[in-house]
């Protein structure tokens, strides 16, 4: 297990604040835009043998909307990624022994056909400022 990190951002693009992974993932230079299939990234993923996974993802967790909360994957019980039918835990087990964490934004929506909220959309480009600035400190 090598030190790297890999980013992933999770969710569909069609459906409002659902779009705040990809939107992300868009954005970060070699980061990996899984949509709403992140289960067929897991073996490239693993060739990289990243020390650390970090998903961006839409979570319902009862927040307030655009709030973001950051997850360690092997601590997140019944946690669903996305609108997707994959618990986080099984997820975060198949990439073992990376350690995956999540971060995660309160959507206000995320009907087809919408657009992403102003609240989820400010936290997608605060989210991404800060990790490219992280990464051009690590670089």
């Amino acid at each position: 297990m090598d030190g790297n990190v890999v980013f992933i951002g999770v969710g569909n693009p069609m459906k409002g604040d659902d779009a705040f992974g990809p939107r992300i993932a868009q954005e970060i230079p070699g980061a990996i835009n899984a949509k709403n299939v992140p289960e067929n990234y897991i073996s490239k993923i693993k060739k990289t043998k990243p020390g650390i996974v970090i998903i961006f993802d839409a979570l319902d967790f009862g927040g307030k909307f655009g709030e973001i909360k950051i997850i360690e994957a092997g601590k997140a019980k019944g946690i669903l990624l996305s609108t997707h039918a994959i618990p986080l835990s099984k997820f975060s087990e198949m990439l073992a022994p990376s350690r995956v964490w999540l971060v995660g934004v309160q959507p206000k929506s995320a009907l087809f056909g919408e657009e992403m909220s102003r609240e989820v959309s400010e936290s997608a480009r605060k989210i991404k400022d800060e990790v490219l600035c992280w990464l051009k400190s690590h670089s």
